[in-house]
């Protein structure tokens, strides 16, 4: 199963429509496990899950870790071998490389 909701536009980003928070809730609410990929939708790119739609089980952060994660204590993975070495060792990111079967 996959549903995909669109983000919003970063200037109104925060701000849902009611109708995609009921489906948002919905998924949060059905038991069933949750992937994440970069930002979750709803989630505000810089306070998080301040309208408490859903928290999802796995995040794959693209590139680095964005400042919503900050306080998120699910999984969390970091995505991105196009990460510039300078920034791996200022960081110490491990950037391991994922094997999916």
């Amino acid at each position: 199963f996959f549903l995909r909701i669109r983000r919003t536009p970063r200037s109104t980003q925060g701000v849902s429509s009611a109708a995609s928070d009921v489906y948002k809730r919905q998924i949060g609410s059905s038991g069933v496990p949750i992937a994440s990929i970069d930002i979750p939708s709803g989630w505000d790119v810089d306070k998080g899950n301040i309208n408490h739609l859903f928290c999802p089980e796995m995040l794959m952060s693209l590139t680095l870790p964005k400042t919503c994660a900050k306080d998120y204590k699910g999984a969390h993975y970091l995505g991105g071998r196009f990460v510039p070495n300078c920034l791996t060792k200022k960081y110490n990111l491990d950037l391991s490389l994922i094997h999916i079967s």
